[in-house]
């Protein structure tokens, strides 16, 4: 076994405690139509999981359809809903599909959110796919743009792009015009964080992601077939931040890169995802993700910043969703820890310093 092959190997092994693609492997999914044909053999797939979605899964296809620049990519979309009159819907509004051939699935079953993910690995054909969304887009220039970083590379096993975002909200979160200081710190990040990137990539390491997941949800996240089982493709068991810990074992084997290109936009909608329970969950996920780490991929003293990084994590879900966290309740769901004041500029001092800003 190759030397790289062998750290995702172990990587898995460390941090996968279940097999998912054994989980779902007894529920089949029915190929209910399929259109369109590559002229030749495409090097990427888009797949887009669905459940429950119409109107925003058509905006996600037409944005899959609309890449430009590269080999027609193949389009696999993969219903979590069960058989009814959806996929005849989309099909008769799905527009010609040009050189893309498109295949709609059906699974027998409901496989979850992140089974479905791996049911998207699993239907895909090619060496390179991202998994899109059904309220998530592509801009057109994605593929391209993601491909030419990957050959400049070399032999990455994923790379991620910036993205925008289509808030679709009835009621958005008012937004707060950032302070003089907030302005001049971000300015200062991002003119430090541009120093570390060479030819508009950057490695993502272990040590940038234990503050956190700054590269955000899977949108634009281009990746290796192969790799993705090789490091045991999304946990359910994850929830809700299955996505960030695959990004996390990535990064621990070596083969996870940041595009600096804003390529994709995410999807923000009325749903569970901006629940006080699921942000209260990703704190604590993101508390215990950190405290494994420590001692293998991060110094054994990084586990004094611990606590200073899950109260900050709590204020940002407040800032970014307007959801208040009980703090006391933070503090028994993470151990009986006790968590200090927010303290923003403490975590930049500690990122500069770590040189993960």
């Amino acid at each position: 076994m190759a030397a790289a092959s062998l750290v995702r190997a172990q990587t898995m092994t460390a941090f996968v405690a279940s097999d998912p693609f054994a989980a779902i492997s007894g529920v089949p999914s029915e190929l209910v139509w399929e259109k369109g044909g590559s002229g030749s053999l495409p090097r990427a797939t888009i797949a887009i999981p669905t459940y429950r979605r119409f109107d925003t899964l058509v905006e996600a296809i037409a944005s899959a359809l609309a890449q430009t620049g590269v080999e027609p990519p193949d389009v696999v979309i993969v219903d979590n809903e069960g058989h009814g009159g959806k996929p005849a819907a989309i099909q008769k509004r799905l527009e010609e599909a040009g050189d893309c051939r498109v295949r709609y699935f059906v699974n027998a079953e409901n496989l979850g959110m992140f089974g479905n993910w791996n049911r998207c690995i699993e239907l895909s054909r090619t060496p390179w796919l991202t998994i899109l969304n059904d309220d998530d887009l592509l801009r057109p220039s994605f593929l391209e743009r993601s491909l030419a970083a990957v050959a400049r590379l070399g032999a990455p096993d994923g790379i991620v792009c910036r993205k925008g975002v289509r808030d679709r909200r009835a009621n958005p979160c008012p937004a707060r015009p950032p302070s003089a200081r907030q302005r001049l710190n971000k300015a200062i990040g991002r003119a430090l964080e541009r120093t570390a990137f060479r030819n508009g990539v950057l490695k993502v390491d272990a040590r940038r992601l234990f503050f956190g997941n700054f590269i955000g949800n899977g949108a634009g996240f281009l990746f290796r077939r192969e790799a993705a089982f090789e490091l045991g493709g999304y946990d359910p068991d994850e929830w809700p931040a299955a996505d960030f810990l695959f990004y996390v074992r990535m990064a621990r084997a070596g083969g996870l890169f940041l595009l600096d290109e804003e390529l994709a936009d995410v999807g923000l909608g009325d749903n569970e995802s901006l629940s006080y329970d699921v942000l209260f969950r990703f704190v604590t996920q993101l508390h215990t993700n950190r405290m494994d780490m420590v001692g293998e991929a991060v110094p054994a003293n990084w586990a004094s910043m611990t606590p200073q990084l899950a109260s900050n994590h709590a204020l940002q879900a407040e800032r970014a969703w307007g959801v208040s966290l009980d703090r006391e309740a933070l503090e028994i769901a993470l151990g009986g820890i006790r968590l200090p004041d927010p303290d923003t500029r403490r975590e930049a001092l500690w990122r500069l310093r770590h040189g993960a800003f």
